[in-house]
């Protein structure tokens, strides 16, 4: 690839670290990371060239976001929808009583007042 060797020549053989976008084969444009070292083996100097895709870390770490969101929003929404559960099941029970004392009526209402302020929430 011409392109690459350009880019290597002009940092004149040293070692680079950098993202290219590159077009491979008229496919769409792929962000790639270039890193450069170089080395000494018996004597003879080479220059190791990494070129890797990044498209599939970011969609990856793209992917990881959403899922951590996803269970934050989950979380959440359990924490209103518990409480109003619960309060929702204790007040059918108050309601199915035969009579209602002045008591279960002051509770009914802060239970009301509660869920409305938790589904607000």
């Amino acid at each position: 690839m011409p392109a690459l060797c350009e880019i290597i020549e002009k940092q004149d053989f040293h070692e680079i670290k950098t993202s290219l976008e590159i077009r491979v084969n008229q496919q769409d444009t792929q962000t790639f990371v270039m890193q450069t070292s170089r080395s000494e083996i018996y004597n003879r100097d080479y220059l190791i060239v990494l070129l890797a895709s990044i498209q599939n870390v970011i969609e990856k770490k793209e992917k990881e976001a959403w899922v951590n969101l996803m269970k934050v929003i989950s979380h959440e929404l359990l924490n209103s929808i518990t409480p109003i559960r619960s309060l929702s099941q204790n007040l059918q029970d108050l309601v199915q009583q035969e009579t209602i004392s002045a008591e279960d009526l002051d509770d009914m209402k802060s239970s009301v007042t509660t869920m409305l302020r938790r589904s607000d929430h």
